[in-house]
């Protein structure tokens, strides 16, 4: 980290246009249903054929699932390309194994216990094909749509945008939630704060890595010095014992600095972590804040609304009442005075008036 004083220094660099921005969104967008939309087809195209090589059918019903089958393998060729033709012949390979070697074992001689064994382990390695043709899939994209100056792809979520995993420097599993080291965008920018914290989280990440790769070379060494001792004791020189454990106690230093040094980074990680899902959690407390805020002035506009609303509906109330009494007063029966008819039909005007302003 002492060797890297450029990332404190601020770089100007132009921002990238909304358009960009949207067309990269778009990309993003386009190539994760590539990949679902390939891995679907491809479990599509191996039961059509697991079907085909199973069932007894009909000779339309075999027409049908070997059109479905060229159906998916025409769909996984062109969401996939060879990463598609490549899950979907492992995926036949597997079931050919299945047909032809382990069912028939199986039921020849037994040994139902290998036979979980081997589905278990048949599925894990579905799985590893499954993150193999993500994984290079995200290579083509990064190749086809390189990410302009300024800007990196998330450390945190591989620039998914999205958590399905367990944390452990925070000691938190996460299950289909927005990344806390992007906020859900997947690519951070040289402006955003957590920028600089990812790039110091990178090189942590990489040189405990490689201290963890010296470790181990160094505890080989060390015990096979300590064979050597062990099994030359009362045989070798006094010269070459001493020596020897010299050599020992050399190694036996650097292993603790070296111990140190990979608890150091550790630690730094941890407190990156921390330090960026605080403030991913700080940044939602206020989109949180803003949001019932927007939501109280939503709902005194409401409520002025509602006010005003019964305001005329108890004007509307009294008007009615007004006019109910202006018809008990007045009867169709009774013989009609000139006088008293203009009364009413004067007090029929203003009420007429009275609802036109409301």
């Amino acid at each position: 980290m002492q060797n890297s004083p450029n990332l404190l220094k601020k770089k100007h660099s132009s921002k990238q246009p909304l358009t960009q921005q949207y067309t990269r969104l778009t990309n993003i967008a386009y190539y994760q249903a590539d990949f679902w939309l390939m891995l679907l087809s491809s479990f599509v195209a191996s039961f059509a054929f697991w079907v085909v090589l199973e069932v007894n059918l009909s000779l339309w019903q075999m027409y049908g699932f070997v059109a479905l089958f060229a159906l998916s393998f025409v769909l996984v060729v062109s969401y996939g390309r060879w990463v598609g033709i490549a899950l979907l012949s492992g995926l036949v390979v597997i079931l050919l194994g299945l047909k032809f070697y382990l069912i028939p074992w199986v039921e020849n001689y037994g040994g139902y216990e290998g036979a979980i064994l081997l589905l278990i382990f048949i599925t894990l390695l579905v799985f590893k094909l499954v993150q193999l043709a993500q994984n290079h899939m995200r290579l083509n994209f990064a190749a086809d749509y390189p990410l302009n100056n300024g800007d990196r792809i998330c450390h945190i979520c591989s620039g998914e945008g999205v958590l399905n995993s367990f944390q452990p420097y925070l000691k938190k599993s996460f299950i289909q939630e927005t990344c806390y080291g992007c906020n859900g965008h997947g690519i951070i920018s040289e402006e955003n704060f957590a920028y600089r914290i990812q790039v110091l989280l990178s090189q942590c990440e990489k040189n405990r890595l490689e201290l963890q790769k010296l470790i181990d070379q160094l505890e080989s060494a060390h015990h096979k010095i300590l064979q050597k001792l062990a099994v030359g004791e009362g045989v070798l020189e006094a010269e070459v014992k001493q020596r020897l454990q010299i050599s020992s106690e050399s190694y036996r230093q650097q292993l603790q600095v070296t111990h140190k040094q990979v608890s150091f980074y550790k630690a730094s990680e941890e407190k990156m972590h921390i330090m960026l899902y605080n403030r991913h959690v700080a940044e939602e407390l206020m989109n949180s804040h803003q949001q019932l805020e927007d939501f109280r002035q939503a709902n005194e506009k409401h409520h002025e609304t509602l006010d005003f609303i019964q305001m005329q509906l108890g004007q509307e109330a009294q008007l009615n009442t007004e006019t109910d009494a202006l018809g008990i007063e007045y009867d169709l029966q009774a013989p009609v005075v000139m006088d008293e008819f203009e009364l009413i039909v004067k007090k029929i005007e203003d009420i007429t008036h009275k609802i036109k302003a409301l």
